[in-house]
C-alpha cells in the first residue's frame, strides 16, 4: 500500500514519518538474499514513527531541516556539537539523561502485519486475493534502551517462530537453524 511521506495511520492513532534508521534497507538485503539464494517469498517492511499532535510533527521536520542543513558544513557540525541541547530541543546534552529521566522513559512498538492465510507454492507466484489475515503486536514498556531490543528481539522470535502462519518467515528462514 502506497502512502504519502506524512500520513495518519489508524493503526497506532498518530501521525507517521519514515524512521529514517536503516533498518528498511538491512532487511530488503536480507530479504533479496533469500529471495535469490533460497527461493523465498520476500517480505515488504515500512518503519515509521509516530506523533500524537500534528504540531509535534511540524516541529519534527522544522528540527530535522534544521539539522540536515548544520550537518553539511564543518562550521555547522561544530555547532551542534558544541550545543546539542539547543538544537535539539533539550533532548541530546553532553551529560547524557539522568537517572530519574531513564527510570520515566516509556518506550512502545506497535508492529503491523498484513499477509494470506495460504502460502503460494513459488515465491514468483502471485496472489489473486487481497491480503485476508492482520495481526497487531503492541509492546509498551519503561524499559532502559538494552533491556527493551531484548524485549524486541524475543518477540520477534516469538512471532517469526510460529508457524501456523504461513505469511510470517520462520527461524529457519532467518538462518537461525
Amino acid at each position: 500500500m502506497s502512502r504519502s511521506l506524512l500520513h495518519k495511520s489508524s493503526v497506532v492513532n498518530a501521525w507517521c514519518l519514515p524512521f529514517p534508521g536503516a533498518d528498511r534497507s538491512v532487511i530488503q538485503r536480507s530479504q533479496r538474499y533469500l529471495f535469490e539464494e533460497e527461493k523465498q517469498r520476500p517480505v515488504q517492511v515500512q518503519a515509521y514513527v509516530a506523533f500524537k499532535s500534528f504540531l509535534t510533527v511540524l516541529v519534527v521536520i522544522l528540527m530535522g531541516g534544521v539539522f540536515g542543513l548544520l550537518a553539511r558544513s564543518k562550521f555547522g557540525r561544530k555547532l551542534l556539537l558544541k550545543y546539542p541541547g539547543i538544537f535539539s530541543g533539550g533532548t541530546v546534552s553532553h551529560e547524557g539523561p539522568s537517572e530519574d529521566s531513564m527510570k520515566n522513559t516509556h518506550f512502545s512498538i506497535t508492529l503491523f502485519g498484513e499477509g494470506w492465510k495460504d502460502k503460494l507454492a513459488e515465491p514468483t507466484d502471485q496472489h489473486t486475493q487481497p491480503p485476508n489475515k492482520t495481526v497487531i503486536v503492541k509492546v509498551t514498556d519503561c524499559y532502559s534502551s538494552i533491556d527493551m531490543l531484548t524485549l524486541a528481539w524475543v518477540t520477534s522470535h516469538t512471532l517469526l517462530g510460529n508457524k501456523s502462519h504461513s505469511w510470517v518467515t520462520s527461524r529457519n528462514q532467518l538462518g537461525n537453524k
